[in-house]
C-alpha cells in the first residue's frame, strides 16, 4: 500500500494498538438477491497483524433454508479465467422478521489474494458464480458490474489511487435494461411470464424508456420497488388486491392504445 487514496471518501480504517491489528473496510455494501432466494451481502476489507495480511471478500448468506456455504466457493470468470475462493465460516444463526419468518443466515469470508483483486479490477467481461454444498448462484451483469466498482473503489483507495479513478465518480443515470423485472407486477401476479407482466414489460421497452421522462419514471420505480416486492410475498391478500386494483386494469388499458401487443 504505497500510494494510498488520502480522500478515504470509500473506506474507514481502524487500528486496535493492543493486538496490532489494522482493519480497512470499504464503506459501502454490495447486496445481490432477495432472503426469500438468496440474499447475499458482501462488503470487501484488508487486515494485517502481526501474524498475517489478506484481502477478504466478508459476505453474509440469508434465505429460508441453509445455503451451506462453508462447502462452497466463489468463481470469479475474468476474462474467460476461471479463479476461485473458498468460504471461510465465521458464524451462522436464524433469525426471524416481523412477519414471523425464519432465516438461515450464514456468515464469513472468501480470501482474494491481491493478483486475483487486480483481475478483477481489470477485467473487461467480469462473471461471478457463487456455489454452496449443492445450490449455486450466478450473478446478472448488472450484480457483476456492482461488485467490480466495489472493488475498484477500494483498490483505488487502498493501493493505488492512481487507478479507476472514474469509479469514484457517481456515473450518469442511464435507462435500466430491457431485460429488468416488473417486481411488484411479478410479485402480485405470482410469475414473470404472466401475461399482465409481460404486456407491462412491453409496455416500459417501446414506450417508456425511449423518452427521457419515461426512462427517470422507470429509474425511480426501480429504486422503490424491489422492497415494496419483498414485502408483497407471502400475503395473498395484498397481492390479490395489488392485481384486481392495479395489475389487471392497467394492462387491459394499455391494450386498448396499444391492440397490436
Amino acid at each position: 500500500m504505497n500510494n494510498i487514496n488520502r480522500n478515504n471518501q470509500f473506506i474507514n480504517k481502524k487500528f486496535d494498538e493492543f493486538s496490532n491489528t489494522t482493519v480497512i473496510a470499504h464503506k459501502d455494501c454490495i447486496v445481490v438477491g432477495t432472503k426469500y432466494d438468496l440474499r447475499m451481502i458482501f462488503n470487501i476489507n484488508y487486515i494485517k497483524t502481526p501474524e498475517l495480511e489478506a484481502i477478504a471478500l466478508a459476505c453474509t448468506f440469508t434465505r429460508e433454508h441453509w445455503f451451506f456455504a462453508r462447502d462452497g466457493e466463489i468463481i470469479f470468470n475474468c476474462d474467460q479465467e476461471n479463479i476461485s475462493a473458498n468460504f471461510i465460516e465465521s458464524g451462522t444463526e436464524v433469525s426471524r422478521d416481523g412477519d414471523n419468518d425464519s432465516f438461515c443466515n450464514e456468515s464469513g469470508s472468501y480470501i482474494i489474494p491481491e493478483d486475483l483483486l487486480k483481475k478483477i479490477c481489470a477485467a473487461e467481461v467480469l462473471k461471478i458464480r457463487v456455489r454452496g454444498e449443492q445450490d449455486r448462484v450466478d450473478f446478472n451483469p448488472q450484480d457483476c458490474q456492482s461488485l467490480q466498482k466495489h472493488c475498484r473503489q477500494f483498490y483505488n483507495n487502498v493501493f493505488d489511487a492512481n487507478l479507476y479513478e472514474n469509479d469514484l465518480v457517481a456515473p450518469t443515470p442511464i435507462p435500466p435494461p430491457k431485460t429488468g423485472g416488473c417486481f411488484i407486477a411479478t410479485a402480485a401476479m405470482g410469475s414473470y411470464d404472466e401475461p399482465s407482466v409481460m404486456i407491462l414489460r412491453s409496455f416500459r421497452d417501446s414506450v417508456l424508456l425511449p423518452n427521457p421522462m419515461g426512462v427517470f419514471f422507470v429509474n425511480c420505480y426501480y429504486k422503490i420497488s424491489p422492497p415494496i416486492a419483498n414485502w408483497m410475498i407471502g400475503k395473498k391478500l395484498v397481492c390479490e388486491l395489488v392485481k384486481r386494483l392495479f395489475i389487471v386494469p392497467i394492462s387491459k388499458i394499455i391494450l386498448l392504445f396499444e391492440p397490436s401487443k
